[in-house]
């Protein structure tokens, strides 16, 4: 293994698997470092695949894949890109080479060695394409806490036909998305406040495990074309109700239901609005309505749900083509089934990406599809400008919504701004303190801000509320940052998910670690050299895919 050296006016140091500029350290898996100390013996002069292949696969067969890999793994660590190489080029038909010269480090006095290594973090190459602060500035919505905090539980159904529980469960979520665009309230998410269906909790117990001053309840109640819907509002602290009211209209009216039940909110609880009026629902064909809310039901359910979810928001658009909630629900249950693995991954985000900016052609103002464009743009697209920008948009239309806060919590930490991305997952825990996927979320953002110990607060915390898991894939990624990937594999090895769509994502990143380490390859033919019994040739196979997140 070779001493350290200096690549340009960076620190490569085999030994720590880093490499290091100023304060920055990105961790190196042992392959990827493997090909590079090949390429610096080489001092600037090509080294060719078959070389490389015997020199860090000595006796493995290898496709290119791996090599690839390794690649586009050291690439990420430098900022460095395959159209404009500034540190690895690749000579075509022929090898790779090392653009700056190799020098020791004691020849390289300009170059000043890191002073704070306690705080291990791993900078992604994004950070260098893109003008970090400057793009940053454009994800910078600040807005006061508010003090009034709702949670809307899901109405509870009272139609005779129990298949009517979509509609109740709709037009609760309906509500909660109308509420949490105003910004003077924080709204509790519909993962936490749903988290008590079916259940027997008092006000006072409901109210301590969300945080919550007010609590919106009632039901709805089908028959055909009639629907009545009661509400009340509850002030927690005192148990009263401040207002409660019984509607009995059709369904052509249930967007004015609506309208009522928000307004009366707003003025029961003395909200002050600093803008405009309370907002209004969005209003379509009752039809395709009721068919909008059966799609939203079934979008988060195994591959049978997901199509059926899918035929619903079809037949929807085939009664109102120009409703763009239902174009966005369509993309959001296409990347679903990508994630799942019951379609391509490419044709998913492809269409994905098709509907969502079709609901925002539709709807500019539609924040749940300037969060799906921002979350594509960010991974897929690593676009971090066009990221910014939606992200920006979204925080201003629907400040409470815990999804974009989550989203843009994970581009800041993208982008280095670790204070900023700490703040925005905080808050997305505000308004879901019952959401484990929110919780893990929050602690790999501790991670990588180097603050290990209240990552692993976090980490036990969603496993608390997901108890079914063996293992925390949050917990893994943690470890690699921290540069130890014998236990990160352990952590993989050892979860057995209960959600497939999650299984799929896990299986990819422990399949990729694998690869990455060489403990793992896959040879001329595609097939695995002995993996693990549970993974598949298939999740060997690297390809670019999303983090598991709620839907």
């Amino acid at each position: 293994m070779r001493a350290d050296f200096c690549l340009g006016d960076w620190i490569v140091r085999p030994r720590r698997g880093c490499i290091e500029r100023g304060e920055e350290i990105a961790h190196v898996h042992p392959k990827p470092m493997a090909v590079l100390e090949c390429l610096a013996d080489a001092n600037g002069e090509v080294v060719t695949r078959d070389e490389l292949y015997e020199a860090v696969w000595p006796d493995v067969i290898v496709t290119d894949a791996a090599l690839t890999q390794c690649i586009a793994e050291l690439r990420k660590a430098f900022g460095d890109s395959a159209t404009e190489s500034k540190i690895i080029k690749t000579v075509p038909k022929a090898g790779f080479c090392l653009v700056p010269p190799v020098e020791a480090l004691a020849s390289q006095e300009r170059i000043r060695a890191s002073h704070s290594r306690t705080q291990f973090i791993v900078v992604s190459a994004i950070i260098v394409l893109f003008a970090v602060i400057a793009s940053w500035r454009l994800i910078g919505v600040d807005q006061p806490e508010p003090s009034n905090a709702i949670a809307v539980l899901p109405f509870v159904n009272m139609s005779d036909d129990p298949d009517n529980e979509y509609f109740s469960d709709g037009i609760s979520e309906e509500l909660l998305n109308l509420l949490a665009t105003i910004p003077e309230l924080r709204v509790i998410a519909r993962t936490s406040s749903f988290s008590f269906k079916g259940k027997e909790a008092t006000i006072a117990d409901i109210a301590r495990e969300l945080g919550v001053d007010y609590i919106l309840e009632g039901s709805v109640r089908k028959v055909d074309n009639r629907v009545r819907v009661t509400a009340q509002l509850i002030d927690t602290r005192s148990e009263t109700h401040l207002w409660s009211d019984t509607y009995d209209r059709t369904l052509n009216d249930i967007f004015a239901i609506q309208d009522e039940i928000a307004g009366e909110v707003v003025e029961s609880m003395e909200v002050v609005l600093l803008g405009e009026a309370t907002p209004k629902a969005r209003e379509t064909d009752p039809i395709a309505y009721a068919l909008y809310l059966q799609c939203r039901y079934f979008g988060a359910g195994d591959q049978e749900e997901l199509r059926r979810a899918e035929h619903y928001c079809r037949e929807s658009l085939e009664i109102d083509p120009n409703y763009a909630p239902t174009w966005a629900s369509l993309g959001t249950i296409y990347i679903n089934l990508a994630i799942s693995g019951y379609i391509d991954f490419k044709d998913g985000y492809a269409k994905k990406l098709e509907y969502t900016r079709r609901a925002l052609e539709l709807d500019p103002k539609l924040a749940y599809a300037h969060g799906g464009l921002a979350w594509y743009a960010m991974m897929y697209e690593r676009d971090l400008q066009a990221a910014a920008e939606h992200y920006r948009i979204a925080l201003r239309l629907a400040p409470s919504d815990s999804r974009i806060l989550s989203g843009a919590a994970v581009l800041a930490e993208g982008l280095g701004r670790f204070d900023r991305a700490i703040e925005l997952a905080e808050k997305s825990l505000s308004v879901n303190p019952l959401g484990w996927v929110t919780y893990g979320n929050t602690a790999i953002v501790r991670c990588w801000a180097g603050q290990f110990e209240l990552a692993n607060a976090w980490f036990d915390k969603a496993l608390e509320l997901k108890p079914r898991e063996r293992g925390n894939p949050w917990r893994a990624k943690c470890y690699l940052l921290q540069g130890r990937p014998d236990e990160a594999k352990a952590v993989y090895a050892g979860i057995e998910a209960s959600d497939p769509r999650l299984q799929t994502q896990i299986d990819h990143e422990y399949a990729s670690l694998l690869l990455m380490t060489g403990e793992v390859a896959i040879d001329r033919a595609g097939d695995a050299t002995n993996p693990p019994t549970r993974l598949r040739t298939r999740d060997l196979r690297v390809q670019p895919r999303e983090d598991y997140a709620e839907t």
